[in-house]
């Protein structure tokens, strides 16, 4: 819709009336799960989602809240089923050999500097926006190295009954869920638990990042998708489409003008 400058130069808000810049968005799946002896899942729904935007960088644009458009570069990143180190340790950005999903996360805001991260992974029956990261990395749960961890399992950044023991999506999950809903899309309604496997170790470090890390100053919104196995091509797209243009909508647009 064309904007209408005259109304737009009302008031003390100059802001309204500049073109909003265009947002960089990674997105981020995972590689199959090699523990999966019995053979069930032999492919990532989320590895298909994320490789369609690894393979070709995508670029949408939505109508913006603010009577705007946003527009947005959408690239993606397959990671493997790996547990990570310590975020920020020297091992996360010079060994390949030995950085985990999140490590390499880290260095991907690193060198890409997104606005926008959108991590998937294979879960459940249904599409589920996380409410929360948890910094708990469960026991006995081997990855895709034959990395697991023993005792009451794995705490990185906090000790138990800290504040950061969890921390909360960044994505209009609340929003995502009823378009979702309009859209026919199958979904579970408020997730709070995104499994203590890497797809949590991933979430809590795309948060630790935008919260925590100067590296992470730029991040507007961060965030994890759980989707099924089985979803085809056309679902996913379907989904998450939805996801980006409503995380898209909800960013401050006094942070998206051109300077």
């Amino acid at each position: 819709m064309p904007l209408d400058m005259s109304d737009a130069l009302l008031g003390d808000d100059r802001d309204v009336a500049k073109p909003l810049r265009t947002v960089k968005v990674l997105l981020t799946g995972f590689e199959p799960f090699d523990q999966d002896r019995d053979g069930v899942f032999d492919e990532n729904t989320s590895k298909i989602l994320a490789k369609a935007y690894a393979d070709r960088e995508r670029r949408v644009a939505y109508d913006h809240s603010s009577g705007r458009r946003i527009k947005a570069i959408v690239t993606g990143h397959v990671l493997d089923v790996t547990w990570s180190n310590s975020p920020g340790s020297a091992a996360s950005a010079t060994s390949a050999a030995t950085a985990g999903a999140a490590d390499v996360l880290e260095d991907l805001v690193r060198t890409r500097r997104p606005d926008v991260i959108i991590a998937t992974g294979m879960g459940g029956n249904l599409f589920r926006a996380e409410l929360q990261a948890r910094d708990l990395d469960i026991p006995n749960q081997a990855d895709n190295r034959g990395v697991s961890f023993t005792g009451e399992g794995r705490r990185q950044y906090s000790k138990l009954g800290d504040e950061d023991a969890y921390l909360m999506s960044t994505l209009p999950v609340v929003e995502i869920e009823a378009e979702w809903k309009k859209a026919g899309v199958r979904y579970q309604e408020r997730s709070y638990n995104a499994g203590g496997f890497v797809c949590d170790d991933v979430f809590y470090r795309a948060l630790w990042i935008q919260s925590k890390s100067k590296i992470g100053a730029g991040v507007l919104s961060a965030g994890f998708i759980h989707v099924p196995p089985g979803a085809d091509r056309k679902e996913l797209e379907t989904a998450m489409d939805i996801v980006l243009r409503v995380t898209l909508q909800s960013l401050d647009a006094t942070k998206l003008t051109t300077r």
